[in-house]
C-alpha cells in the first residue's frame, strides 16, 4: 500500500501539498502493509488523509466537477450538476417560468 501512495504522489506531479500528511498517509500505508488487521483500524484514516493531500479523486474535485482543468464524466453525471450546468448556460437573462407561453399555445 505504501507503494500506491508514493506512486500516487509521482503520477500527481508531486504537487505543492501538505508534505507532513504526505508522510502521515506513508506510515499509516506502511503500518498496513506491515500489518493487514490495521487495515479495519487505520484504512478509513488513511483515505481521509489521501482526501486531504489531494491524492483521491474527491480530494482533487473530480466526482464534485471542481478541479481545475480536469473534466470527468463521473463530474456531470448527476442530475444536479446537469441542473446546474443549464442554468449556467442559460443565464441571468433567461426567463426562468414559460408556463405564460406554454398556456397561449395550448388553447
Amino acid at each position: 500500500m505504501e507503494t500506491e501512495v508514493i506512486r500516487s504522489w509521482r503520477v500527481a506531479g508531486e504537487p505543492p501539498i501538505d508534505k507532513a500528511g504526505y508522510w502521515l498517509a506513508r506510515t499509516y500505508a506502511r503500518a498496513i502493509d506491515q500489518d493487514e488487521e490495521l487495515l479495519s483500524d487505520l484504512g478509513p484514516k488513511l483515505e481521509k488523509t489521501l482526501t486531504a493531500i489531494g491524492l483521491t479523486a474527491a480530494g482533487r474535485g473530480v466526482v464534485k466537477g471542481k478541479a481545475e482543468g480536469v473534466t470527468n464524466d463521473v463530474a456531470s453525471n448527476s442530475p444536479e450538476d446537469q441542473l446546474a450546468e443549464a442554468r449556467k448556460r442559460r443565464g441571468p437573462g433567461a426567463r426562468r417560468n414559460q408556463a405564460s407561453t406554454l398556456d397561449t399555445t395550448a388553447g
